[in-house]
């Protein structure tokens, strides 16, 4: 069953188990420079040791909840390009109970997906949703220069 949620730029989104979605989320934050904010913001939406596993999410030692669900229409548009560049080109970054093999698997759906989104095909003809998603509200990421 889906645990994680990759809403992309028109609305469809890849649904993939909570593992597979923190190891999409690892390979592009890991293909972006070492300095970079939103690579290590993305590293932060991943569970770290301390971290408490609900599935759909995790809790940090401080409380703080984070959701598996990431709404790249909420990062600023120069992030959001990164993060499809990245998306793009990135490897496969296994992490605990994501083999190699799915991890590619996923990639690979998430590059036919960003690929159907460029050329604007409808957003249902190829999502893991029955619905598009609803328009984004919040503000995620680095870079918003003024307070949402």
């Amino acid at each position: 069953m889906a645990s994680g949620f990759l809403i992309l730029q028109d609305g469809r989104c890849l649904a993939v188990r909570y593992a597979l979605h923190d190891a999409v989320l690892r390979s592009v934050a890991e293909h972006l420079p070492a300095s970079d904010p939103l690579g290590d913001w993305l590293r932060r939406q991943v569970p770290g040791e301390g971290d408490q596993e609900v599935g759909y999410g995790f809790v940090r030692p401080d409380g703080e909840q984070v959701v598996r669900s990431l709404d790249v229409r909420g990062l600023t548009a120069e992030n959001r390009r990164r993060f499809v560049a990245a998306a793009g080109s990135c490897r496969p970054s296994p992490v605990a109970r994501a083999p190699t093999k799915d991890v590619e698997a996923c990639l690979h759906r998430l590059r036919l997906m960003l690929d159907a989104v460029e050329r604007g095909e409808p957003p249902l003809a190829l999502s893991d949703w029955r619905a598009v998603a609803p328009p984004c509200t919040v503000r995620i990421g680095p870079g918003w220069s003024e307070p949402a």
